[in-house]
């Protein structure tokens, strides 16, 4: 079963729905066909923008300061959607439809919530008989294509049905395409794509992935696109040689490649960081932590040595096992700081870096339809550190249970106190007790968990007493558990993936300078996160303003032991105060929760009300998260996040 291509853009998936009654696998097929106006360079500009900033209006609502636009929703419980199949979604638009629109797919639409459970998958491959009865290639084998401009998907699996990881390397009819992206200026955003060889077919145009997962053996990031990865990992799965990127270049006039900034090269087998599928192929890695897994040699020639004159490949400042620079070929880069410049930012793909020729500023022709695919599915962060029979972090972590854990606290601070971290009954950091814990933050990392530091709490003593008090206490956070160095790191040398603002007492001022600095040190490499949890009622009295600034990621906000904006025995309350959280200028807005009713004084919601009245209230939010806990003792008690996990 196979559609055909019309003379315009076409969109075509194979979607496996898990139907809760049977656990039967119903396969379905979604077709829409695109209509085409004209765009100028300007609006692509302020698509880049939006991109950039990660906000979540972006990707999970229709609204648009230029375009005309509408959401539709799709949710198997016909009650909560507009349709029950993203067939039916678009099978409802016009052929001639002019608005933008984004189908929204509910969490728990096919196994549960997340990426990992929502899986759009089918098993076609290069060899796979066509309408004709030929194979039908590589380029035709994709589980998901997509041909039109403005595509988004978030938090959505694009997976190869069955595909054989074990397969011989380079077999003919074993390429098999999970997803191939032909439009332009595209983005996704905590995506997943699962195949061997050739899983993701980044074919042509410019394109965002942020905080994606891409796996495969051979050649499994291919293609003539001009695309920026960014907070990816890429998992190999070769049983003997493979290789990650095949980048396809074919003239020193493409202003094409591919450049993977802050992610993780991880797997198995023996892989090369690219092979020249096209003559003049370009690939950089910078920041980029990279597994015992590479061949020395690095790159490939595709068997052409006359490829060795014109492709450009290159590394910037990569750590790990497999990112030392001894033994690559000649013909690859050790990039300098100008030399990586123009690769390690949206710069990139928005033609303003200086990477080759630049895109010119004529009136694109884009696709007057967009469809944005996500899952409104959200994570569970944890406070752990206060009670010393929580269990480990690495046993917190092995639960599955949350996406954030936040080490509570480092307690003491600023005003030229001596820094002090404490963790209640875990390790006695005066005496580098807590060096140990440098392996388990290590291990939940690699398990895509973000750890952050926690700073303040309600019984610490901490104080800003000016601007350059704020400087020093970033720089003494940078030097100890983000990026920097110091000779009494109290952590030992994992480096965290943020800062927890826990303010609640001490002063107002100068959180908001603090809050800068940190943000600042991202640009010297690594992401530096910043999350805050305050108290419900609307402004927060201590980091309000903070707040304001727009650099945090994370906002978890304390719904508990505050009456007047917490939940009771209705949602009025709640709900009036989520609005006005979600109006802030923060990526994504959290519902902070007791784990159990002894953990706060008031405003534990049990979890039967939780997943069926107060979640569905607030998960169409255009900010929604998901849930903060306090704490994982208290978790441990009543099994909390283990009953909300599938539903937030």
């Amino acid at each position: 079963m196979h559609t055909h291509f019309f003379h315009l853009a076409i969109l075509w998936l194979a979607l496996g729905i898990m139907n809760a009654d049977h656990n039967a696998v119903v396969w379905g097929k979604v077709v829409m066909n695109k209509t085409r106006v004209e765009y100028s360079e300007e609006q692509f500009l302020k698509w880049v923008d939006f991109v950039g900033s990660l906000n979540h209006s972006l990707f999970k609502s229709a609204n648009n300061k230029v375009f005309p636009s509408y959401t539709l929703t799709v949710d198997k419980n016909p009650a909560l959607g507009d349709f029950i199949s993203i067939q039916e979604a678009l099978d409802s638009l016009p052929p001639l439809n002019l608005l933008r629109v984004v189908i929204n797919v509910h969490a728990g639409f096919t196994q549960g919530g997340g990426a990992d459970s929502t899986i759009v998958e089918w098993g076609d491959t290069a060899q796979t008989p066509g309408p004709k009865g030929r194979p039908l290639g590589t380029f035709a084998s994709a589980t998901f294509a997509v041909d039109a401009p403005y595509f988004i998907a978030k938090n959505i699996t694009f997976k190869v049905y069955q595909y054989d990881a074990s397969a011989p390397s380079g077999r003919d009819g074993t390429q098999a395409v999970a997803f191939r992206i032909s439009g332009d200026t595209a983005a996704f955003v905590g995506c997943k794509f699962l195949g061997a060889q050739d899983t993701l077919y980044d074919h042509s145009g410019r394109h965002y992935y942020k905080d994606c997962y891409i796996e495969g053996s051979v050649d499994f990031i291919f293609g003539n696109g001009l695309s920026l990865f960014e907070e990816c990992e890429v998992h190999a799965v070769a049983s003997v040689t493979g290789a990650v990127t095949a980048q396809g270049r074919s003239s020193m006039l493409d202003d094409t490649g591919f450049s993977f900034v802050n992610c993780k090269v991880t797997g198995s087998g023996a892989l090369y960081l690219g092979r020249a599928w096209g003559p003049f192929s370009r690939v950089v890695f910078a920041y980029t932590y990279m597994d015992n897994i590479i061949i020395p040699k690095g790159w490939h020639d595709w068997g052409d040595p006359s490829r060795q004159m014109t492709v450009f490949y290159g590394q910037y400042k990569c750590r790990g096992a497999g990112a030392s620079f001894a033994g690559r070929v000649s013909w690859s880069r050790e990039l300098t700081d100008e030399e990586a410049k123009p690769f390690l930012s949206l710069s990139f793909i928005d033609g303003s870096g200086n990477h080759g020729s630049s895109i010119s500023a004529k009136t694109l022709t884009h696709l007057h339809i967009l469809v944005i695919l996500t899952l409104q599915a959200g994570k569970i962060s944890i406070y752990w550190g206060q009670n010393g029979n929580e269990g480990t972090l690495a046993d917190t972590c092995a639960t599955g249970n949350y996406g954030f854990v936040n080490l509570a606290f480092l307690a003491t601070f600023g005003n030229g106190q001596t820094p002090m971290i404490n963790l209640a009954g875990h390790c006695d950091p005066t005496v580098n007790g807590c060096t140990t814990l440098s392996s388990d933050i290590k291990s939940c990392q690699a398990k895509g968990i973000k750890i952050m530091l926690s700073i303040g709490g309600a019984a610490g003593s901490y104080y800003l007493a000016s601007t350059q008090d704020a400087r020093q206490v970033a720089t003494y956070l940078w030097n100890n558990f983000l990026g920097g160095t110091s000779s009494s790191r109290p952590l030992g040398d994992a480096v965290l993936d943020g800062i927890d603002f826990d303010i609640e007492g001490g002063t107002d001022q100068h959180w908001d300078d603090l809050a800068r600095y940190l943000s600042a040190y991202s640009k010297k490499g690594k992401k530096v996160y910043l999350s805050a949890a305050p108290q419900c009622p609307f402004p927060d009295a201590w980091i309000g303003g903070a707040l304001q600034t727009g650099l945090f990621d994370y906002v978890w906000v304390q719904f508990y032991n505050n009456p007047p904006c917490q939940y009771s025995s209705g949602m009025t309350d709640l709900e009036q105060a989520w609005k006005q959280w979600v109006s802030i200028k923060a990526t994504e807005i959290f519902l902070g929760l007791p784990a159990a009713p002894a953990a706060a004084g008031s405003g534990f919601i049990p979890a039967d009300v939780l997943t069926s009245k107060v979640l569905p209230a607030i998960k169409g939010s255009n900010k929604y998260g998901g849930v903060m806990l306090w704490d994982k003792y208290y978790d441990d008690q009543s099994g909390y996040s283990a009953a909300i996990k599938n539903n937030v």
